[in-house]
């Protein structure tokens, strides 16, 4: 491991111990994230004995959860669950890539992430095999764009209540009510006057488990340091791969000149 990553560990370890962290999420929704960086962030999360959740690229993203299951994945987050079609759609990839003994021991989230969702949440908790997810994902970001607002009114009133109406109908439903999409230092008051339903909240990179009194302004703060850091590794990754290929480029170039008598 380089000195970044065990700054990394260092923070997952910290996070685990002191601040309820239940995991470290990763996408190849919003993010993209190769393979190369999800193993190597995998080698962190193992060191630090975390779990690793992996947000798929849309509902029924087969190559995705195959993915999901080679890199050991506990949990698996659907984006974008809108009808209950789509979740239909989610619950037949899951049965379709996972055994009954390896669902068994995975969590099975979905993002409810627009208004449209919102509407049709009612008939989405009713779906056959419904009983196969186990949580569900406020994703507050993309559900106040669907709205029509800019992201300065994420952590408003009236996007609290729509997310608080979700959670009681999850709560409903014996599914474990979570929220993420925009969470910062800001989001704070939000979160702990959610703090009667809410059980989970998450940045982009890391899974929070809610308890009254937790220094959540802390943890936040670890969470972002652990973000930038993981960003700079993924940078230097890519840009040691590139400057490798450009020395390879320059010495085919010469072969080229010297083939055509340059």
């Amino acid at each position: 491991m380089n000195n970044i990553e065990k700054r990394m560990l260092d923070i997952l370890k910290e996070l685990k111990n002191e601040y309820n962290v239940l995991a470290v999420k990763s996408e190849f929704e919003a993010e993209g994230s190769r393979t190369e960086e999800l193993v190597k962030l995998n080698e962190v999360v193992f060191r630090a004995d975390m779990d690793i959740y992996i947000k798929i690229g849309g509902c029924e993203a087969v190559r995705d959860l195959e993915e999901c299951r080679t890199l050991g994945a506990k949990g698996v987050m659907a984006p974008m669950i809108e009808t209950p079609f789509a979740m239909h759609k989610f619950i037949n990839a899951i049965r379709r890539v996972f055994s009954e003994e390896e669902q068994n021991d995975m969590y099975f989230i979905f993002n409810a992430e627009t208004i449209t969702g919102y509407n049709n949440l009612d008939d989405i908790f009713n779906v056959e095999g419904i009983d196969l997810i186990h949580s569900i994902a406020v994703g507050r970001n993309d559900f106040t764009a669907s709205l029509g607002y800019g992201t300065d009114y994420i952590d408003s009133s009236e996007i609290t209540q729509y997310t608080r109406n979700m959670l009681v109908k999850a709560r409903e439903k014996n599914i474990i009510t979570g929220m993420g999409g925009g969470v910062s230092l800001t989001t704070i008051p939000v979160i702990e006057s959610l703090g009667d339903i809410l059980e989970k909240f998450e940045t982009r990179k890391i899974v929070f488990a809610y308890t009254p009194g937790m220094n959540i302004k802390k943890g936040l703060e670890l969470g972002m340091e652990f973000e930038i850091l993981y960003l700079k590794n993924k940078a230097s990754l890519y840009e040691k791969m590139a400057l490798n290929d450009l020395e390879r480029i320059k010495v085919m170039e010469k072969r080229l000149q010297m083939l055509n008598g340059d």
